[in-house]
């Protein structure tokens, strides 16, 4: 009997269980793997014979033949080293036949160390519901542990101990995996720090930027504690130095920390994806900003199967589009689907997926190509060029946005008070107060916080809000 150890790889948008099965027989000793494998899968056979090499094991001169199944399926990923080495020793009978069914997710170098990557994240819950009774993965990855307290997860550093828990299994097991789990917790504050990633570094610098450092532009503000408290989404127009971009900029500032399901899903996406992934307590919501020359697949996702566009990372979190009519129209167009159910569905060659992309959109727009019609008599925009430049925005998309507000030079009544040295505080104790002056971001937070618990005991969920509400009841959006 063929013993098989079980592991996963990312397949277009979604996750496929793999399983590994390895066969010794006479013939001219070489390694083939089969079953649609990539080149990192098979150059991973001359790693493994040094690796197996430094601890002093030889494979023999046999013929291996390692498959990887389902064979119609192509496979990718450095994780696979671990268990195409498990299976290689167990065909060459240098392990026993193992009682319990195994899973393994982990690279490996040379001299034999286990290394994680970024995919192994997003791939344990195939295995978990495979109903593996351990799955072995690098020690180094052991923050993993918190979001998957009870799955039988066991944390090894070198291949030496993984041949030394498999030679037996049946005894090492349990004292193995109690001592994982208390080393893991005893770390894991260590490693927190260590896996954090350089867009979280970046979101620290950001929050550095207040909404108290912007005089004037009240009801700009307003309009962004209102989109973010109730899901709405918001295009902010007017003529350039008006402070649309400045004020959108901020708006890292005043988002919240992801719950433990957003700060999943948010980790699962990335990892998907091999993006570098932060495991510290409080993940805020993210903020993508894209460039105005993106591609459509840029945006979207799609150009190779795992690939994730801006939309989709920006799920839970703000989409930010600045001179939105700078934008390719089918890039904007695009944007449609999500905009209204919260997924994009992509349908590629080789592969069909769907993506979760609910997130709020923020966009800026000038009202002309220079920038100044209607605001100054330095425009030379002829009707024909404005026509142009808003080609690109068809009444469908504008449709979508719920808060449309104009930012100009100057607002009258509260410039003045400001001339004046008048300041008027907002009572953060009602959100829906309207007049406010020079409010900190930690002020707006507040009151978004407020506004969204508000809204979590009106509809029972965390994930419906005003302006999501009637596709989240219709259906539309999981």
């Amino acid at each position: 009997m063929i013993d098989v150890v079980s592991t996963a790889v990312v397949h277009g948008f979604a996750t496929q269980l793999v399983s590994v099965e390895a066969h010794m027989s006479s013939g001219i000793p070489q390694i083939n793997v089969i079953g649609l494998a990539d080149q990192t899968i098979r150059e991973a056979k001359e790693r493994l014979v040094i690796a197996l090499s430094e601890q002093g094991i030889k494979l023999g001169n046999r013929k291996y033949i390692v498959s990887l199944n389902p064979t119609d399926i192509k496979k990718q990923g450095g994780h696979l080293d671990l268990p195409i080495a498990i299976a290689l020793l167990k065909a060459s009978n240098l392990l026993p036949k193992s009682n319990y069914k195994i899973g393994a997710l982990a690279g490996m170098n040379l001299s034999g160390q286990l290394t994680e990557t970024n995919e192994i994240f997003s791939l344990l819950n195939v295995l978990v519901e495979e109903g593996c009774d351990y799955i072995i993965i690098p020690k180094s990855a052991n923050c993993i542990n918190k979001f998957f307290k009870n799955v039988p997860l066991l944390g090894l550093n070198h291949l030496s101990e993984v041949i030394e828990f498999l030679s037996n299994e049946d005894s090492n097991l349990p004292m193995a995996y109690a001592k994982w789990v208390r080393e893991s917790e005893k770390e894991e504050g260590f490693l927190t720090e260590l896996n954090l990633s350089h867009e979280s570094k970046k979101d620290h610098d950001q929050v550095e930027l207040d909404f108290a450092h912007v005089k004037g532009q009240e009801l700009a503000k307003r309009a962004i504690m209102i989109a973010l408290a109730g899901h709405h989404h918001l295009l902010m127009y007017g003529p350039p130095g008006t402070g649309k971009s400045m004020l959108a900029s901020r708006i890292p500032s005043v988002q919240q920390a992801l719950g433990d399901k957003g700060h999943y899903e948010y980790l699962s996406m990335r990892s998907r994806a091999g993006y570098p992934l932060n495991f510290s307590d409080k993940v805020k919501e993210p903020f993508r900003m894209p460039h105005s020359g993106v591609s459509s697949s840029a945006m979207l996702g799609g150009m190779q199967a795992n690939m994730l566009g801006e939309a989709p990372l920006a799920h839970r979190g703000v989409l930010f589009l600045d001179e939105m009519p700078e934008f390719k129209r089918d890039v904007i167009e695009g944007l449609r689907g999500p905009l209204e159910t919260g997924r994009i569905f992509l349908s590629k060659t080789h592969y069909k997926g769907e993506i979760p992309a609910n997130f709020i959109l923020v966009a800026t727009a000038n009202p002309c190509p220079c920038g100044y019609h209607g605001f100054s008599e330095k425009c030379n925009c002829s009707e024909r060029d404005i026509r142009r430049y808003f080609s690109k925005l068809s009444g469908p998309i504008l449709d979508r946005f719920d808060l449309k507000i104009e930012v100009a030079f100057k607002e009258d009544a509260l410039e003045e008070r400001y001339e004046r040295g008048e300041k008027q505080n907002i009572q953060v104790d009602n959100p829906s107060h309207v007049s406010s002056s020079n409010l900190s971001s930690n002020e707006i937070l507040q009151a978004i916080s407020r506004v969204r618990k508000i809204q979590k005991d009106r509809y029972g969920d965390e994930e419906i809000h005003n302006g999501n509400f009637r596709v989240k009841r219709l259906g539309l959006v999981v």
